[in-house]
């Protein structure tokens, strides 16, 4: 089962010290944010550094509470991190005294409901998902990068949340290895239905995983236009990134990163003036 996502109005303040005189400020880092992702949907978010991307995440997440405005999950207010979501960070936060089995079922007993026989079938299944079943006894230092995320991800989709949400999860990793888990990360949305945010600053990754890319704006941050990502992912004759469409979505999306920076250089300008 998965779930939508509302971000209707949104605006986040910080309150930050001057670099300048060290007294208390205002740090607008959202204002005015709408996005909406449907059930059952990945989408991904591209914008400049500092643009407000994981704020977003953290916001759904319910880490953090919007200053202005509503975000929804299923239609209900968040007003707090919940089982139906679920985050995976960059960082892979793996206990490293405990096994990749023994990191799933990490989630699985804070979820409760189990018996540890229920969490153990629970977690190999979910390793056997994201191709570990082969290292399910190992510790964190005895696996790779990839394979410490892939762990992360089976962690985190053990419980059967609604929704996903992922912050650069694979910025940290090789480009061949990136490329791979991102071919595994379409076929694991695509087996279990649940709804994917995915915040990145790699442009060819948010056309190959997202259905849609939402670009934000300089700060504060906004989105300022979605792209519909039409890629037949299907045809596993061809490698899509090397399709002129890919091309063309990468193109596009590069071209309004740029409009924004600019933007967000002139109103940055304007304002110190």
């Amino acid at each position: 089962m998965s779930s939508s996502i509302e971000l209707e109005d949104v605006g986040q303040v910080f309150r930050v010290r001057s670099d300048v005189d060290g007294r208390p400020e205002e740090f607008v880092a959202l204002e005015g944010l709408d996005l909406r992702v449907d059930p059952g949907e990945m989408v991904c978010v591209v914008g400049p550094s500092g643009c407000g991307k994981s704020t977003v995440l953290d916001l759904v997440a319910g880490l953090t509470i919007p200053t202005s405005g509503r975000v929804l999950v299923g239609g209900q207010p968040v007003t707090g991190p919940g089982l139906d979501r679920s985050v995976v960070f960059q960082q892979y936060t793996l206990l490293p005294w405990r096994t990749a089995q023994g990191n799933v079922e990490l989630a699985l007993e804070a979820a409760g409901g189990m018996d540890r026989r229920e969490r153990a079938d629970r977690a190999r299944e979910y390793l056997d998902l994201v191709g570990l079943s082969d290292f399910a006894t190992r510790y964190p230092h005895e696996l790779s990068g990839g394979m410490k995320q892939r762990v992360a991800i089976a962690r985190s989709l053990s419980h059967g949340p609604q929704v996903l949400l992922m912050d650069e999860p694979f910025g940290a990793l090789d480009a061949q290895t990136r490329e791979h888990l991102q071919e595994e990360l379409i076929g694991i949305w695509r087996e279990t239905g649940t709804t994917v945010v995915f915040i990145t600053h790699d442009i060819e990754e948010a056309v190959f995983l997202g259905q849609r890319v939402a670009v934000m704006s300089g700060r504060p941050g906004r989105v300022s236009a979605v792209v519909d990502i039409a890629l037949d992912r299907h045809d596993t004759r061809q490698d899509i990134r090397s399709a002129p469409e890919f091309a063309h979505h990468r193109h596009e999306i590069w071209t309004l990163l740029r409009s924004a920076g600019q933007r967000a250089r002139l109103e940055e300008v304007e304002r110190v003036a």
